[in-house]
């Protein structure tokens, strides 16, 4: 079955389509992979709902489709946004995969900030149910999330299960530098100044506030 209809998704999530008529043979399969698609593409990224696989008329092939949660129209996925495309072989993993280590490449690409923090919870929940997760990511939105769910107790990991490593870039070569998370959602042994944006620019925006007032 490796062939035509693999029992993993590669790494450029190429064979997901094929992986799929696999995995969704029996109704079960079906509401099962509906039901994980309506709750993350649908309900928390709010970027399609009620996902299906169709059959393509007069060929020997197969399109994903679903719901656009705001117009309410069928649209093919891949018409949908590249951030669709990234995130959902993610989803897929999580609903059909065996329990294993998952190598993940920017979750984040081509989805607004909301929706990189709420790809935090999903990732988290993934390790909760069994996954081993290697993730690259560069969003900030996604790391402060998991920062935060960890300071108001809400992380279903402890914070001494999710491991963090800068890749430090030196003339002689990289090491990976690790980074702890606090019980109180701070970060140790992150390098000083990065991710620092952000904040600062919060911080003006406070200060120019608190300046009219006077």
């Amino acid at each position: 079955m490796e062939g035509r209809y693999p029992d993993r998704i590669d790494s450029e999530a190429a064979n997901l389509v094929a992986f799929l008529l696999r995995h969704t043979r029996t109704n079960s399969e079906r509401l099962r992979l509906n039901s994980v698609i309506t709750k993350w593409l649908g309900e928390r990224l709010e970027l399609i709902d009620n996902t299906k696989l169709e059959k393509m008329k007069g060929i020997s092939a197969h399109i994903l489709k679903g719901t656009d949660p705001t117009l309410r129209t069928s649209v093919a996925l891949a018409n949908t946004g590249y951030g669709v495309s990234q995130v959902l072989p993610i989803i897929v993993a999580k609903a059909f995969s065996n329990k294993g280590a998952i190598l993940i490449e920017q979750p984040e690409l081509h989805l607004h900030p909301k929706a990189q923090a709420e790809i935090a919870e999903l990732l988290l929940e993934m390790a909760e149910e069994g996954h081993q997760l290697f993730i690259e990511t560069h969003s900030e939105h996604l790391i402060l999330r998991l920062r935060s769910l960890v300071a108001q107790k809400k992380s279903p990991l402890p914070p001494d299960e999710i491991k963090l490593f800068h890749v430090n870039k030196k003339k002689d070569g990289s090491t990976l530098d690790e980074v702890s998370i606090t019980e109180t959602g701070d970060l140790e042994g992150w390098p000083e100044g990065f991710f620092s944006a952000s904040s600062e620019d919060i911080s003006a925006i406070l200060r120019a506030k608190m300046s009219v007032k006077k």
